[in-house]
This record gives C-alpha cells, sequence and structure tokens, in this order.
C-alpha cells in the first residue's frame, strides 16, 4: 500500500509541474518576439515602435532618461545623427526569471553602420545587453536595458 501512496505521489508530481513548464516555454518565446520587433523597429530607425513593448515608467540604464516619451524622443535624436546604424543579435545567453511576471534576457548585439563626430565611419561594435521585463496583463514589457560594450581583440 505504500508503494502504491509513493507511486500516486510522483505521478501526481510530475503532471501537476508539466503546465508550469509549457508556461515558461510561451513566456520565453513571448520575450524573445519582442526582442526580435525591437531590433526590426531599430533597423527601421522607428522609435515609437522601439519603445511601443516598454512599460511607461522604463528608464535607460544610468537611470538619466525616464519615461517612454523621453526615451523615444532621445532615439529619434540619436538616429538622425547615426543615419545607416543597425544592430543583429549575434548570440542568446539566456533568460532568468526572477519571478513568473519578471525576468531578464541576456544576449550579444552587434551594431555597424555607426560614424564618429566628423562623420567617419566606426568598425563593428558588441556589447552585452540585458533587458529587464515585467509581465503585465499577460504581454511581456521592457523596464529597462542595461549594456556593456565588448571589447574586440585585435
Amino acid at each position: 500500500m505504500n508503494y502504491l501512496i509513493m507511486v500516486l505521489v510522483a505521478v501526481c508530481t510530475i503532471f501537476t509541474s508539466i503546465p508550469s513548464v509549457a508556461d515558461r516555454t510561451e513566456d520565453e518565446a513571448a520575450i524573445r518576439e519582442v526582442i526580435e520587433q525591437s531590433i526590426a523597429a531599430f533597423n527601421r530607425h522607428d522609435a515609437k515602435a522601439l519603445y511601443s513593448s516598454s512599460i511607461e515608467e522604463t528608464e535607460d540604464w544610468s537611470g538619466t532618461q525616464k519615461g517612454r516619451a523621453a526615451l523615444e524622443n532621445s532615439i529619434a535624436e540619436w538616429f538622425e545623427q547615426q543615419k545607416a546604424i543597425q544592430e543583429k543579435q549575434k548570440a542568446e545567453i539566456g533568460i532568468i526569471f526572477v519571478t513568473n511576471d519578471v525576468a531578464i534576457y541576456k544576449f550579444n548585439l552587434e551594431h555597424t553602420g555607426m560614424i564618429d563626430g566628423d562623420g567617419n565611419p566606426l568598425p563593428p561594435s558588441q556589447s552585452l545587453i540585458a533587458f529587464v521585463f515585467v509581465k503585465k496583463d499577460g504581454r511581456w514589457l521592457k523596464v529597462a536595458r542595461f549594456a556593456s560594450p565588448i571589447e574586440q581583440q585585435p
């Protein structure tokens, strides 16, 4: 009898954990879709679309610019200076779920087409990027973006 109870508990444990794995898979896919859409918006230089998947209270990594409208304006001005800039995800590092409704997405990103202040082309650059996401009303939204350049070896 004890053996039967242990088997029943084990089976129940396995089956009750399956939905959470499926939900996590859907959440991961939704977060990746937000990143893909954001990169596409960046490459179109569409500041409004770039921040459409951000919460209203979003801020830049340094905390100096706060709010979606401020960031949209800032990036739109930057796009005017960097007319040929493009970005591409080089490699996904992973997604960390802090809670069921907070996640961090980490990846390597490459920028090409940048120019310096004198209009001279700059070499491609790579950065380590981390986005903090929050799930609101069933939708994953960007809260903050952190970036750190990756030094290229000669």
